[in-house]
């Protein structure tokens, strides 16, 4: 049984902002890449960009999401060989999680070339800061059949807490513009 074997510890100040340890156990990592899964299945070649830091609790979905489901992991260096992939797309990239100031700039760099890498940005996920409205709206135009998720998660939590799912048929209902 996976049920309480340690996976990996992470260290979060979290809302308290007295530092701690959070032990992931392997049943919360396959729950997590479990339900994903289910909501969004992989496509027969996909492969997955790898660029979040190992500290932050979200490195849990993209590493093992990609290995549990026998994805190819694409390593970007930094944050500016990922915002690069606009210019280049991997081909086969379907799906990538970001922080929504990535995002956005992401889409700056997709306007200043005058082109939108829609297979790149077709499954975008956000989390780690607020998701401003605006930016919705933008990613909404720039890219008309794409999906968005904003998740919110803890490191205590090991993972998702709450998501809300923005796919192009779900009206707009009002998210703050923080």
């Amino acid at each position: 049984s996976t049920g309480k074997r340690l996976a990996y510890v992470l260290f979060t100040s979290g809302s308290t902002g007295m530092p701690k340890g959070v032990a992931g156990y392997h049943h919360a990592v396959l729950a997590r890449v479990g339900y994903w899964q289910k909501t969004f299945p992989y496509e027969a070649s996909e492969e997955l960009l790898h660029h979040i830091t190992y500290t932050w609790v979200d490195h849990v979905m993209e590493v093992w999401n990609g290995l549990l489901c026998g994805r190819t992991l694409i390593v970007m260096p930094d944050v500016a060989a990922l915002i690069g992939c606009v210019d280049r797309p991997p081909p086969s990239v379907r799906r990538i999680l970001l922080v929504p100031s990535v995002l956005r700039a992401m889409l700056d760099r997709a306007e200043a070339l005058g082109k939108v890498p829609t297979s790149l940005l077709s499954r975008v996920a956000v989390s780690g800061e607020p998701m401003p409205a605006t930016l919705l709206s933008r990613y909404r135009k720039m890219v008309p059949g794409g999906t968005l998720v904003n998740v919110y998660g803890m490191t205590e939590g090991h993972g998702d807490c709450t998501a809300a799912f923005y796919p192009p048929s779900r009206p707009f209902d009002g998210a703050t513009d923080r």
